[in-house]
């Protein structure tokens, strides 16, 4: 449970390591924020030389919380910290202020987000560029993109092998 005035972590490389919480987003009279929720932030501590400066103003993403959520099993998590991840406009929609997220995600907010960016890649203009980049969408699941990465690793893993091929 995350609310104003409270001190969170920044769990990602945007350069912002400490931030407070000014503001929770989804109503006049929303006080709490839980994992997944979108809240206002102003950065106490950044690291020198980054994007992120002291008082920048982002909004972010509640990955972690300290008090105890229960999911749709019935199990309850509970994290040690509370933290967030930069989120910033690219574009018409949100995506992430840096392009590493450090420490546990709840497998809920993988998998909620990872739908959200299957229908991200599934729009026309995204379609469109990746084809003049010369790449192709492969919109899926964590276990789908799995099996694919698998299945390609059994298809060529021999051929590299044999020709005596190592990554550098």
């Amino acid at each position: 449970m995350v609310q104003p005035q409270s001190i969170v972590t920044v769990a990602d490389n945007s350069g912002a390591k400490v931030a407070r919480v000014f503001k929770v987003l989804g109503g006049s009279r929303r006080r709490y924020a839980e994992i997944g929720d979108v809240v206002v932030v102003s950065i106490q501590t950044a690291e020198p030389r980054k994007a992120v400066k002291k008082k920048d103003i982002y909004k972010a993403v509640v990955v972690r919380q300290r008090k105890a959520f229960r999911r749709a099993s019935g199990i309850y998590v509970r994290f040690d910290d509370n933290a967030v991840v930069l989120i910033e406009k690219q574009g018409k929609e949100m995506g992430p202020k840096g392009n590493r997220v450090f420490g546990p995600v709840p497998r809920d907010l993988v998998e909620k987000l990872s739908h959200d960016f299957v229908a991200a890649l599934n729009t026309e203009a995204v379609k469109e560029r990746l084809s003049k980049l010369g790449a192709s969408p492969i919109g899926s699941s964590p276990s789908a993109f799995d099996a694919k990465i698998r299945a390609d690793y059994r298809k060529w893993g021999p051929i590299i092998e044999a020709a005596g091929m190592k990554a550098e």
